[in-house]
């Protein structure tokens, strides 16, 4: 469900498809812009690009699974739902004694981050036709932002034929939501200068 696929794109011309939807994380939507504005094959078949907020994304080898459940005392073979918004939400299967959710804190997952995300400035996707994230969402909802007209005409059209519901926010509720999301991009630009420093 979440993982890196822009080198199968190529395997994409093998199929007659002339109209394609992406769902990624903010580096791959820009890696297929970059290809749409070069003219690399097959990126001329992407109709519209959904992206998804993130603050990084993770490694787990074997020897990372490993260490990931001793650190947390967690069986990945007892996940039964994960869940990314303000931290790390797991949902673990029913033991018996109802069901468990654990919140891991991104501070403490450092150990498992993708070294390139450390070099990421972007949470929000901001190339993307529409974003979409859990953080700041009420329960069972999704945050959206529209980014692009083609993304505006879309989500407009799959709300008036009934496809998905919207709830509009009132006010107070929305600048709430508006400034976690903004402490959440804010912390990403941070982390990647400090890491660029230590290139330098």
């Amino acid at each position: 469900r979440y993982s890196t696929y822009t080198h199968s794109i190529q395997k994409l011309n093998h199929y007659k498809f002339k109209k394609l939807a992406v769902v990624g994380t903010p580096c791959q939507i820009n890696t297929i812009r970059c290809m749409q504005d070069l003219a690399v094959t097959p990126s001329e078949h992407i109709e519209i690009t959904l992206g998804l907020f993130c603050y990084e994304n993770f490694l787990f080898d074997k020897k990372q699974i490993k260490k990931f459940e001793e650190d947390f005392n967690i069986s990945f073979e007892n996940i039964k739902k994960l869940n990314i918004k303000e931290d790390l939400i797991f949902k673990l299967k029913d033991d018996g004694t109802g069901e468990k959710v654990i919140h891991i804190p991104f501070n403490q997952l450092e150990n498992y981050m993708r070294p390139a995300c450390r070099a990421c400035d972007d949470f929000t996707n901001l190339y993307a036709d529409i974003s979409f994230g859990g953080l700041g969402s009420p329960d069972k909802y999704t945050t959206v932002v529209t980014r692009t007209d083609k993304g505006e005409e879309i989500f407009s059209k799959v709300i008036n034929d009934g496809i998905i519901r919207a709830s509009n926010l009132d006010e107070s509720k929305k600048n709430k939501m508006i400034e976690l999301i903004s402490q959440f991009s804010r912390s990403k630009i941070t982390r990647k200068e400090k890491f660029m420093k230590t290139l330098l």
